[in-house]
């Protein structure tokens, strides 16, 4: 059985969320690792995200997976993956819709215009999401018999849960959004 928890990526890693809330998340990990008797931590995450991206030194569910003496495996696609599956980056799909726009400037001033390119360059990204779900479907398949937790994006669950059922696939959401009410509004956070 899959077991999936949406989340805000920031919680993935030692990076801006506070200590205590990256802490109270390793927390709710252990709590489901022994209530579902989890044996394997899955998430929408990669080695390179890690550490090339955030700099990061620590990823949160690997950590929680290696404390509670159970397996890790991060399932979103490298660089030369998302390259072989034509998986853009979310940058050079902007870059896209900003020459889609004859924009040539970095930073876009005119606060309407920018929230179209960034509306227009999410839709264009979400176009990737089912390619990108079914490659950590693929990444799962040799351990599909295991109780899993699968962590991911929160916008992902449903999508991930319906590809996972159409396949044959045990899955249950089991948060939609892990403490969406912090991470609904990054201000709570002092990140804005």
């Amino acid at each position: 059985m899959i077991y999936i928890t949406g989340i805000d990526h920031m919680v993935q890693y030692n990076g801006p969320v506070p200590p205590e809330l990256l802490e109270e998340f390793k927390e709710y990990i252990a709590a489901k690792i022994k209530e579902l008797n989890i044996t394997l931590i899955a998430e929408e995450f990669n080695e390179e995200f890690l550490h090339d991206v955030f700099n990061a030194a620590e990823g949160t569910a690997e950590t929680a997976a290696a404390e509670s003496g159970i397996s890790h495996l991060y399932c979103d696609p490298d660089a030369a993956e998302r390259e072989a599956l034509g998986i853009p980056y979310y940058a050079d799909v902007m870059d896209m819709v900003k020459e889609r726009h004859n924009i040539s400037e970095k930073f876009i001033m005119d606060m309407e215009l920018r929230r179209v390119v960034e509306q227009e360059t999410a839709l264009e990204v979400k176009k990737f999401w089912p390619v990108r779900e079914r490659f950590w479907l693929n990444k799962l398949k040799g351990r599909l018999d295991e109780n899993i937790l699968f962590l991911c994006g929160h916008e992902h669950v449903r999508g991930f849960s319906e590809l996972l059922r159409g396949e044959g696939v045990s899955a249950a959401v089991i948060e939609e959004f892990w403490r969406g009410d912090i991470f609904s509004d990054y201000g709570k956070l002092g990140l804005r």
